[in-house]
């Protein structure tokens, strides 16, 4: 058998709501090109639909802080020398 090696690719919006409270949203193998413009598109339908409500005080949806790609690489090595 050889190395077996993994990689899986994740997006993050990092966004924030009025009374202070923070959230991670993590969408799961994201297209590889995705613009500003679409982002802001989103920030802008989740305010104006009010689609999103912090859990601490059930503040209202504020804005979208920070939007980043991650990759993780697990590589599983063989070690039976075979």
């Amino acid at each position: 058998m050889g190395n077996i090696i993994r990689e899986t690719q994740t997006l993050k919006l990092d966004m924030l709501f009025v009374d202070g409270d923070t959230r991670t949203v993590t969408l799961k193998n994201p297209k590889q090109t995705i613009e500003s413009s679409q982002i802001a598109t989103l920030n802008s339908l989740i305010q104006t639909g009010n689609l999103l409500i912090g859990d601490k005080a059930g503040g209202t949806f504020g804005r979208i802080d920070k939007v980043r790609r991650v990759t993780e690489r697990k590589i599983i090595l063989d070690l039976t020398g075979g």
